[in-house]
């Protein structure tokens, strides 16, 4: 491919940019995007009834909407730019169903290009960007959900040992009523783009992006509601009149006056939690034999010749967590551990016996940290 080799002799000479190569992804009738790929997939291995299938389709012709520039952009021109993808979802099945929705790398379409090389590399998940919106399809009007995100914030809801590309990364999960219910779709505006924070040796990556819909019956796996109360570190004052958000938007509640909240519809899985928009942590949501709660942090021991995106899974944190945490100055597909202690952000497991009377979560916070978690 001349072009390509032409750029790519070009921008090296100057050290400025990277070269991100776009390509036309078609899936089924529509699955396109413009700096990345995306595509959706309805994912019914899950399900245990018969119910029908979650219709997704995205926004479109079947054409590739390429970016303006190849470069990588601030976070403002990011969210300011036109680019974007509306992803709708409408429940076709006789069930209210339940949806993850996950991005990862679209190895198919990277190893299939033309002109593939066994030593090309996809661009690091730390440096894509991406932000998602609730879209109304009536008016064209769209609300800020998450972002300005990096793929290296979201938790590993699939973790791939053999091939750490194959991991799949969630932004949301959700809940959706049947077709018969009336608020049987949902439709989201989804932006990405290339970080300006990018560092030379991620520069003439490949950038092949795509998102899936997974869906499943409501109630194949357990739920749980959490009725809790939020805490100084001292464990006996309250916050009130505080905002908690869980996985990026999915759950968002303000605290009562006297701390009080309650989060309902959380399935198993590992999320962000973001308290005051500034208080960062992780909890992993398990069903087990006995309720406890355990904290992974603040330091853990990993095994020599594991990669961060193993520690991440296996300790219920993110990517650019364990980046930050140790001040790690390499890319994230270079670092392997050493036998050791490693420092790890707050992160909490949660096991719930859903045939035990729930005590209060209680969550602990100081002015910059999680500080404990205990029913």
């Amino acid at each position: 491919m001349k072009v390509k080799e032409l750029l790519k002799k070009f921008y090296q000479k100057r050290n400025l940019f990277i070269i991100v190569c776009v390509l036309v992804l078609t899936l089924s009738t529509i699955g396109i995007s413009y700096s990345a790929f995306f595509t959706v997939k309805s994912n019914t291995d899950d399900q245990t009834l018969t119910t029908g299938n979650l219709a997704v389709s995205y926004s479109g012709d079947g054409t590739a909407v390429f970016p303006s520039t190849l470069e990588p952009i601030s976070d403002r021109d990011g969210l300011n730019q036109t680019n974007n993808k509306i992803i709708h979802i409408s429940n076709t099945g006789t069930l209210d169903s339940e949806y993850v929705l996950t991005v990862g790398y679209d190895m198919d379409k990277f190893n299939d290009r033309e002109g593939a090389k066994e030593d090309d590399i996809l661009t690091p998940i730390e440096f894509v960007k991406i932000a998602v919106y609730e879209y109304d399809s009536a008016s064209g009007t769209s609300t800020p959900l998450t972002g300005p995100l990096s793929i290296g914030d979201l938790p590993i809801y699939e973790y791939n040992a053999s091939d750490q590309n194959l991991n799949r990364y969630g932004i949301l999960f959700g809940n959706i009523g049947s077709a018969t219910s009336g608020n049987a779709t949902k439709n989201y505006q989804v932006k990405v783009w290339l970080s300006d924070k990018t560092t030379p040796p991620a520069s003439n990556s490949y950038f092949y992006i795509n998102s899936e819909i997974v869906a499943m019956v409501e109630g194949a796996k357990e739920n749980f509601t959490f009725q809790g109360q939020l805490l100084s570190s001292d464990g006996t004052t309250p916050v009130g009149n505080a905002k908690i958000t869980l996985q990026n938007g999915s759950r968002v509640v303000t605290t009562e006056e006297d701390g009080s909240f309650t989060l309902e519809k959380i399935p198993e899985g590992t999320y962000n939690i973001l308290i005051n928009d500034k208080i960062t942590g992780n909890i992993t949501v398990k069903a087990g034999s006995q309720s406890n709660i355990a904290p992974y942090g603040p330091t853990f021991t990993a095994q020599a010749g594991t990669n961060i995106f193993q520690n991440a899974y296996t300790y219920g944190t993110t990517v650019n967590k364990l980046l930050n945490a140790n001040s790690f100055n390499k890319i994230s597909k270079s670092i392997v551990f050493e036998n050791g202690q490693y420092n790890l952000a707050s992160t909490y497991e949660l096991v719930i016996n859903s045939n035990s009377e729930m005590q209060p979560l209680k969550i602990m916070i100081d002015d910059n940290n999680i500080t404990g978690m205990s029913f």
